[in-house]
């Protein structure tokens, strides 16, 4: 995967959070990361019932890069432009595989 993919990936990964939240730790502190970093609104929640996604997975690792990105990784990967700033979650989140 691409960094162009890797940036695709990444949204759709904080779409899936605004829409339907994910259950488990790991994805409730990536919400929580991308909350208090600004990407993602503070009236949304990840503790709506997640009816076909789960913590696991791509998921799962993709959540884990979030959590351990800092708050300037992720605002230039979601807000951009997208420089080297970014560079290192990006790489993260590309070897995460498919989320659902």
């Amino acid at each position: 995967m691409n960094l162009k993919s890797a940036i695709a990936a990444s949204a759709v990964f904080v779409g899936m959070f605004t829409l339907v939240g994910c259950g488990g730790d790991e994805c409730t502190q990536a919400s929580d990361q991308l909350t208090s970093c600004k990407i993602m609104p503070a009236n949304t929640s990840a503790s709506t019932p997640a009816a076909e996604v789960t913590c696991t997975g791509g998921t799962l690792c993709s959540a884990t890069c979030t959590n351990n990105a800092t708050c300037a990784e992720l605002m230039n990967a979601f807000i951009g432009p997208q420089t080297s700033v970014s560079t290192r979650y990006l790489e993260c989140v590309a070897k995460c595989g498919p989320t659902k």
